[in-house]
């Protein structure tokens, strides 16, 4: 698969990995696992979308971006089982982003939803993210 562009694509292309680490204070673990998605289809908008686990005082969170590759200003909404957030009138090569709180110290694996609309086209994704332990 190739990295997204610019460019509306005619098919999805993703890109996915993992990293596993602790800060040198040992209090922050981090466990990304990320997913860039671009529309798939010629008229639908070009947004890249990450989610990915990560630990803050023991608590573990799920962190969701949504990058406007297109060229118009989109609506994004981000959704997770913990939450929701949208973003209106995201520039072009600006970024909508929320940390979902899990209010728990583990988050078993999953996917944020990412939806977004502009210019008379939508998109719609999601990106899956690891499972993680805080505690």
């Amino acid at each position: 698969p190739s990295l997204p562009t610019r460019r509306r694509p005619t098919s999805s292309a993703s890109v996915s990995w993992a990293r596993r680490g602790v800060s040198e204070t040992g209090g922050t673990a981090v466990s990304p696992v990320s997913t860039f998605t671009t529309a798939p289809a010629e008229d639908g908008l070009v947004v890249e979308t990450t989610a990915r686990t990560q630990c803050l005082a023991g608590t573990a969170y799920v962190a969701v971006r949504a990058r406007n590759a297109d060229t118009v200003p989109v609506d994004v909404t981000l959704s997770t089982p913990f939450g929701e957030r949208t973003v209106t009138g995201v520039r072009p090569g600006a970024s909508a982003y929320q940390a979902f709180s899990v209010r728990a110290s583990d988050v078993a694996a999953g996917a944020a939803h990412v939806g977004a609309s502009g210019d008379g086209r939508s998109f719609a994704a999601d990106a899956a993210y690891d499972a993680l332990a805080c505690g």
